[in-house]
C-alpha cells in the first residue's frame, strides 16, 4: 500500500469519527422552539421568593384580623353609647316625677302625698329609698282609699325608716293588715334608732290583731322616740281603745305625751274603764288625750272629772271631749270640778259641740277661764 492511500484512509477515519461526535453532540442540543419555550414559562420560585411570599401572606392576615377587631370594637363601643344614651334618657324620665316631689316640699320642710295610683305610689318609693337626705320632716300621706298591696306599704315603710329627717307621719285612708302593721310599728315605735316623734293613723281601720300589735309596743318600750301617737277615725270600739291606753297608762318609762282616739267608737264604758286605769295608774308622762267625736255621754264625763280633774295625782293638761253628747249637764258637771279644783293642772280643756246651739256657753266660757288662769299660774 502506498503513503498516499495510508493517509487518505487516515483521514477518511478521522473524518467519520469526527462527524459522529458532532452528531452525538447535535443529539444533546435543546430544540430552538424549546428553547423559545423555555424563556416564555416563568421560572421555578427560589426559596427567597417564597419567604417573601409566607411574609405578605401574614401581613394580609393580620391586617384582615386588625380590621375585624376595629369593626367589632366600634360595634361594641357604639353598641354601649347606645345602652348609655337609653339608660341616661330612662333614668331622666324616672327622675321627671321626683323634680316634681322635690319641688312640693314646703319651706317647713312638710310634704303632702297622695296616693292616687299604684305607678305614682310606685314612684314616689322610689325617690324616698333613694334619696335618703331629703330634707323632708313632716310626711303626709293619703292613700285616698285606693286598693293598695301589702308589699307597697312594706316598702314605704322600710324607705321610711331609711330617711334621715322625717320625724312626723301621718297616714290616712291605709289599710294595714296584722303583718304591714307590726312592721310599721317596729320601725316607729319600737326602734330606738328611729327619729320619728309623731305617728298619726287616720282613717285606717284597725282590727282585734292591730290592737294587740300597738298595745305590745305602747307597753313594753321605754327606748321609744315617739311623742305622740293617733289611732283617729280607726273603727276602734270599747275593747281597743281600753287595751290601748291600759299599755299606755301601765307602762311608767313611755315617752308618749299625747294619746288621740278620736272619731272611733267608744261609750261611757269605755271611758269608764279607761278613767279606772288611770286612777290605778296615774302616769306621769301623758299630758294630752283627746277623745273627741265618741259617745260617752253624761256618765262618761263623771269618770273623766274623777280620773282628771278631781285626782290630785292626774298630770293631763290637755282635754278634748268636744263632740261627746255630754249634754248641757254633763258640760255643767265639768265646769263646776275645775272651778272647785283650782290646783289642777288642765290648761285646756275643749268641750264644744255637745249641746244645741249656745245653750251651754255659760259653763263653756268658765272652763275657759279657769283653764287660762292655770296656765298662767304654771308659767309664774
Amino acid at each position: 500500500m502506498s503513503k498516499s492511500s495510508h493517509i487518505s484512509r487516515k483521514n477518511s477515519d478521522s473524518y467519520g469519527s469526527l462527524s459522529e461526535d458532532v452528531a452525538e453532540s447535535r443529539s444533546h442540543e435543546t430544540p430552538a422552539t424549546e428553547k423559545q419555550e423555555n424563556l416564555i414559562s416563568p421560572p421555578t420560585s427560589s426559596p427567597a421568593m417564597k419567604t417573601k411570599t409566607k411574609k405578605s401572606d401574614r401581613r394580609e392576615a393580620y391586617t384582615s384580623s386588625a380590621s375585624t377587631t376595629y369593626t367589632k370594637n366600634m360595634r361594641d363601643i357604639y353598641s354601649d353609647f347606645k345602652e348609655s344614651i337609653y339608660t341616661a334618657r330612662q333614668l331622666s324620665e324616672e327622675k321627671a316625677p321626683w323634680d316634681r316631689f322635690t319641688k312640693e316640699i314646703k319651706p317647713d320642710g312638710s310634704l303632702d302625698f297622695y296616693w292616687e295610683s299604684t305607678k305614682q305610689g310606685h314612684e314616689f318609693i322610689r325617690w324616698i329609698s333613694t334619696s335618703p337626705n331629703l330634707k323632708i320632716t313632716t310626711l303626709y300621706i293619703n292613700f285616698l282609699a285606693v286598693d293598695m298591696a301589702q308589699d307597697d306599704l312594706t316598702a314605704l315603710t322600710k324607705a321610711i325608716k331609711l330617711n334621715t329627717t322625717i320625724t312626723k307621719i301621718y297616714f290616712s285612708n291605709a289599710t294595714f293588715d296584722t303583718k304591714t302593721l307590726k312592721f310599721l310599728i317596729d320601725a316607729t315605735i319600737s326602734n330606738p334608732e328611729s327619729k320619728i316623734n309623731i305617728l298619726n293613723l287616720y282613717k285606717c281601720p284597725i282590727d282585734d290583731e292591730g290592737v294587740k300589735v300597738i298595745a305590745e309596743a305602747l307597753k313594753t318600750n321605754s327606748n321609744s322616740t315617739i311623742t305622740e301617737m293617733g289611732i283617729s277615725s280607726c273603727k276602734l270600739c270599747d275593747k281597743g281603745a281600753i287595751t290601748i291606753t291600759e299599755a299606755l297608762i301601765t307602762n311608767p318609762k313611755s315617752n308618749i305625751k299625747a294619746i288621740d282616739i278620736s272619731n272611733n267608737n267608744i261609750s261611757k264604758e269605755g271611758v269608764k274603764a279607761i278613767a279606772k286605769a288611770y286612777l290605778a295608774n296615774p302616769n306621769k308622762t301623758i299630758e294630752n288625750i283627746n277623745l273627741a267625736n265618741n259617745n260617752i255621754g253624761e256618765d262618761g264625763a263623771n269618770d273623766l272629772i274623777e280620773a282628771f280633774i278631781v285626782n290630785p295625782n292626774s298630770h293631763i293638761t290637755e282635754l278634748d271631749l268636744s263632740g261627746c253628747l255630754m249634754g248641757l249637764k254633763g258640760i255643767e258637771l265639768i265646769a263646776k270640778a275645775i272651778i272647785a279644783n283650782p290646783n289642777s293642772n288642765i290648761t285646756k280643756f275643749n268641750v264644744n259641740f255637745n249641746t244645741l246651739r249656745d245653750e251651754g256657753d255659760k259653763f263653756i266660757q268658765i272652763i275657759k277661764k279657769q283653764c287660762l288662769l292655770n296656765a298662767q299660774k304654771k308659767s309664774s
